[in-house]
């Protein structure tokens, strides 16, 4: 009777190499991707989409890709890292940057608030009042930031930004007549305010960048009103008029405010971050 070790454990022969001289052992050899930056487990640790930048920080994007980097410069210059982990490192940390600069910011108004008349029977409340703020609202959970379109040619590195940030509006209106309150009602609503932004990075030495900003243009999108539509008739018109009155007065503070922040979190970022600094000159060539 002839016993076979295969027969036995199927799975082993997968293992071997069969000869035409019996049966010769060879290892098996696992291969590394450098492309998409795979564990042993084959876990995917730098994601190669564009997103909301969700995805391997700076220090962990470096780890790898110098862990990857072996003496032999070929093999070097496949482990650099790709212009979208890259931008996503940068996008990662920009969002934070730009979370903590908007956090405070705030905008306050009112017209005809405390307007009295004199009467026979002293000074009164009279007329209609209006008062209004606003700030970006609930932006951990809110705020968009996304990278798109992130190239590397030669010593340059070029990518998109679209940011969107909520902000949210209350009034309140309340009318008098020589002292008789005829109505008080409050409202809300949400304004969206959309920017988009373009910037290149430039390495102007081994340890230096030049970070340009090629494109900024923001702008107020939707306006959404909530918490009226139940009051219903000239109450519901008075706040939602106030509401968007108010959105108007503000229109240039807001859309600096965005503006100026959302480009300084990029530059921030890029210049005060040395992790990012750090990815950013590999990329490049660095």
């Amino acid at each position: 009777m002839t016993f076979s070790l295969f027969h036995r454990w199927p799975s082993l022969s997968r293992g071997l190499d069969r000869g035409s001289h019996g049966t010769r052992l060879r290892p098996r050899r696992r291969a590394m991707s450098l492309t998409r930056l795979e564990d042993l487990e084959g876990r995917q640790l730098l994601s190669g989409g564009i997103g909301t930048a969700q995805t391997v920080g700076p220090q962990a994007a470096l780890a790898i890709v110098e862990g990857l980097s072996p003496a032999n410069g070929a093999l070097r210059a496949a482990a650099l890292p790709t212009a979208v982990q890259v931008a996503n490192a940068i996008g990662g940390v920009a969002r934070g940057e730009l979370i903590n600069a908007l956090t405070g910011v705030s905008y306050s108004g009112s017209d005809n608030w405390g307007n009295q008349i004199k009467t026979p029977f002293g000074k009164k409340n009279h007329g209609t009042w209006t008062r209004y703020d606003g700030a970006p609202s609930n932006l951990n959970e809110t705020i968009v930031f996304t990278v798109s379109n992130a190239k590397v040619k030669k010593t340059t590195l070029t990518f998109d930004v679209f940011v969107k940030v909520q902000v949210r509006v209350n009034a309140e209106v309340r009318i008098y007549n020589r002292g008789v309150r005829l109505l008080e009602v409050s409202g809300s609503g949400r304004q969206d305010v959309e920017g988009r932004f373009s910037f290149a990075i430039t390495r102007t030495s081994r340890t230096a960048l030049n970070l340009t900003t090629t494109r900024s243009d923001v702008q107020l999108k939707r306006l959404e009103l909530d918490r009226i539509g139940h009051l219903g008739g000239e109450a519901a018109r008075l706040v939602g008029d106030t509401i968007t009155g108010a959105v108007r007065k503000w229109k240039p503070n807001i859309i600096q405010d965005v503006q100026s922040r959302a480009n300084d979190s990029v530059v921030n970022t890029v210049q005060g971050d040395v992790d990012v600094k750090k990815l950013v000159l590999k990329a490049l060539g660095a």
